[in-house]
């Protein structure tokens, strides 16, 4: 985080060779190695007025599904690939 001069709560913009991208907020923890970083599964494009404070994050919460290419699937489970992607993450 340091190295791309982002700390925790800032918004960052997450984006793919492919030019997919998603924006999500920061969470610095220093614990996971440089240069990688981590977005959560069952986050994100899945928002209700009804859901509280989960609809209130919604402006900052990454969708990794908006990162992967769907025609590359994993050959043991058959379902995207959503791990080992290449990003580029820019302070928005």
């Amino acid at each position: 985080a340091s190295r791309l001069g982002v700390k925790t709560g800032d918004l960052v913009m997450v984006e793919n060779p492919l030019g997919k991208s998603t924006k999500g907020k920061v969470y610095a923890s220093g614990g996971i190695r440089p240069g990688v970083i981590k977005i959560g599964f069952a986050t994100g494009e899945r928002f209700s007025p009804g859901l509280g404070p989960a609809y209130k994050s919604r402006k900052y919460t990454p969708s990794h599904s908006m990162l992967v290419d769907p025609d590359v699937l994993s050959p043991i489970m058959g379902f995207p690939a959503y791990a080992d992607m290449i990003v580029r993450v820019k302070k928005i």
